[in-house]
């Protein structure tokens, strides 16, 4: 009796996770689209910059004085939520010499805890950001004037998104894990 309880409480959770774990994969297909927008077009950017300044100290022998704040500037947005991509596409490095060695259930919960450490370490960071962000929007950069706290923006919106790309990946790894007991009993 115990046991076909047990299948209907997962059966209710699964459902009422579903429509969560779905609105979640959907934010985060869209967050892949708009990083990649955002971070090619950043690319484009700032490859052009760079060939107008090289063009410009060889035909006229001068240079631009604001190339390289904006240059970093677009760096930092093209690096915090190019990460974002990477991770997402799963073409991130992984060392997986010891990890291969493990079965396919204990593999799911070794990453379940690695996922969870990940969150963990990205929320510290997304809550560090917050105070930093305030801190640096009272001063501006010595060149053109560009608020600080833009240099930072993208550590803090990368973070985010990045959490909730892990934690899809936490919910994927326990329906797997779960799946796995299920056919088990």
């Amino acid at each position: 009796m115990s046991n076909n309880s047990s299948r209907r409480d997962d059966q209710m959770v699964e459902r009422a996770l579903s429509a969560p774990h779905a609105a979640l994969v959907k934010i985060n297909r869209l967050l892949d689209l708009l990083f990649e927008l955002v971070t090619s077009s950043l690319l484009v950017v700032i490859v052009g910059i760079n060939a107008a300044e090289i063009l410009y100290r060889l035909l006229l022998g001068g240079s631009f004085t604001w190339v390289f704040e904006i240059n970093q500037l677009l760096a930092n947005w093209l690096y915090f939520l190019g990460i974002c991509l990477v991770y997402y596409r799963g073409q991130d490095i992984t060392v997986e010499f010891l990890f291969d060695k493990l079965s396919r259930p204990v593999q799911r919960v070794a990453l379940i805890l690695i996922h969870m450490l990940v969150v963990g370490t990205l929320a510290i960071v997304a809550w560090y950001c917050v105070p930093l962000i305030e801190l640096q929007s009272r001063s501006s950069t010595m060149g053109l004037g560009i608020p600080n706290h833009w240099f930072s923006l993208p550590l803090l919106i990368g973070s985010l998104a990045m959490i909730l790309f892990v934690i899809a990946d936490v919910a994927d790894a326990w329906r797997e894990l779960k799946a796995a007991r299920s056919a088990r009993i």
